[in-house]
């Protein structure tokens, strides 16, 4: 579905509605529009997102539960053949690198996620070692296979102790986290949920930490603060190895994506 398209046959949508364009994505491209009196997300996919498997129905059903925390946007509209999506605007401020680096805010974001792995489980099982090997053999290089390899070679090592499983946001980078102060809407808001599904709740927190490089302090400061307590030593060996995955399946993504 293009752009066109969308504007006649999403809901309480027109020719004039689009207000600017959000992101614009390998997979997406995001739209803010006008819905009469409030204003939406409107989310057309490319060809990328069927080729990554992306899950969209699955997204949705996610997004709603979500929704009914208060940890996401309410869902408007899905068109289930094209994947394009019109969710509620949240307004507010998407969080930086320099956020992610506070502990205070660190703190927040670990009472957050706590709401949302006590979520009902929804949507698919997130497969992290099937992302991998896609994304491999799509590129089909020796360098993406060597990463593919190392990642499940991990992601075997993991599975020994198998861990329980909850609903995770599985893209926790900073720009998928949005700070709000808006009446009724107040605090710590996610989106961008595609990668979203059952999985283990160390994947969530190793990403955090990973992909924001957080130094050793605020490491300890933000597991604490999800725990509730001190991390014991097996946790953290399973934090480091979930780390260690997410190095190599991020370096498949690039590969993949850029």
């Amino acid at each position: 579905m293009n752009l066109k398209q969308a504007l006649v046959l999403m809901p309480g949508l027109a020719a004039d509605s689009v207000v600017s364009v959000l992101s614009d994505g390998p997979t997406n491209t995001s739209y803010l529009v006008r819905r009469g009196e409030e204003l939406c997300v409107l989310r057309l996919d490319k060809p990328l997102a069927r080729e990554l498997g992306l899950d969209r129905a699955a997204e949705h059903d996610i997004v709603k539960t979500a929704s009914l925390a208060g940890i996401g946007a309410e869902p408007v509209h899905f068109d289930p053949d094209s994947g394009s999506s019109l969710r509620q605007y949240l307004p507010g401020r998407a969080w930086s690198e320099n956020d992610l680096h506070d502990a205070a805010k660190l703190q927040l974001l670990a009472s957050r996620l706590r709401d949302l792995h006590a979520l009902p489980p929804v949507g698919n099982r997130y497969e992290p070692g099937l992302a991998a090997r896609r994304y491999a053999r799509q590129l089909n290089t020796a360098e993406a296979q060597a990463y593919a390899d190392k990642a499940n070679l991990i992601l075997a090592e993991l599975r020994y102790e198998p861990a329980r499983e909850c609903l995770c946001h599985n893209d926790l980078v900073a720009g998928n986290i949005v700070e709000s102060d808006v009446e009724g809407s107040a605090g710590l808001k996610l989106i961008d949920w595609e990668y979203a599904g059952l999985g283990d709740l160390w994947f969530d927190l190793a990403l955090v930490i990973e992909h924001h490089q957080l130094n050793d302090e605020l490491q300890t400061g933000f597991v604490n603060a999800y725990l509730h307590r001190q991390i014991r030593d097996n946790e953290k060996h399973r934090l480091m190895d979930w780390r260690k995955f997410y190095r190599a399946l991020l370096c498949l993504w690039q590969l993949r994506t850029g």
